[in-house]
């Protein structure tokens, strides 16, 4: 449902609109800034080694920045893969290493995947790995964080800001809430009408989708681009050719 939610949203958006720098309370145009600044205590590149190296020192500034700082690096993808359906599916069979590993393959793909962690954390303690599970669910917790620190999800303005629609789903379960009903507001906001009472005391939930779906619908325009070029340099190799024979 979250894959068809956000590709009706990118196919509805407005053909020369492109991806703000300020979303809600993000301000992108900082972040980006940031991690592309080598003097930078949150430049990119050794800042991603650190979390993938599991430094247990990062900070919410350092998370905030590995999160938000991800969705500019060439390899992002709102929309995960096959994978982790495919490795719940072993952990049903009671094939755990093959999970694993499979899970650990999705990780280097979308290594900010709050599913992902939250699986690898778990599974980690099902194969009694305490020590791991420990790394992978202080990974969980650090992104956890920094996507409630967005905002208090009671509002479009102050919905919580998330770059793939699919983490909705660990915070929400984290929290407790259950929701009865979904919908896309506005193009960005999906708003989860909630059961109550519930922990958050309230009867609807924003997150916002504003970047993974620009991403997705940018993503399109340009696949849209590259698949018409062959069409047109046909028609002006056409209309060439007729010229010539006039």
């Amino acid at each position: 449902m979250k894959r068809s939610l956000l590709v009706l949203a990118w196919l509805c958006l407005f053909s020369g609109k492109s991806m703000a720098q300020n979303v809600s309370s993000i301000d992108l145009t900082k972040v980006y800034q940031a991690i592309e600044d080598k003097d930078s205590p949150f430049y990119y590149p050794p800042l991603l080694q650190r979390y993938l190296a599991n430094d247990t020192m990062l900070t919410l500034f350092d998370y905030h920045h590995l999160y938000y700082g991800f969705t500019k690096q060439p390899h992002y993808k709102p929309i995960a893969g096959p994978g982790e359906l495919a490795a719940l599916q072993l952990i049903e069979q009671g094939k755990l290493e093959e999970a694993r590993q499979l899970l650990l393959t999705e990780y280097q793909k979308a290594p900010f995947s709050l599913s992902i962690l939250f699986r690898l954390g778990s599974l980690a303690d099902m194969q009694e790995k305490s020590a791991e599970a420990r790394l992978w669910l202080l990974k969980f917790d650090g992104l956890l964080r920094t996507i409630i620190d967005s905002g208090d999800g009671r509002s479009e303005e102050t919905a919580w800001v998330v770059i793939s629609a699919q983490d909705e789903v660990p915070v929400m379960g984290i929290l407790g809430l259950e929701a009865v009903e979904q919908g896309l507001v506005k193009s960005k906001y999906d708003v989860q009408t909630l059961t109550t009472p519930n922990n958050l005391e309230s009867d609807k939930l924003y997150f916002n989708l504003e970047v993974p779906i620009n991403h997705l619908s940018n993503h399109y325009k340009k696949e849209q681009t590259a698949a018409d070029k062959p069409d047109r340099l046909k028609r002006v190799r056409k209309s060439k050719a007729i010229g010539s024979n006039q």
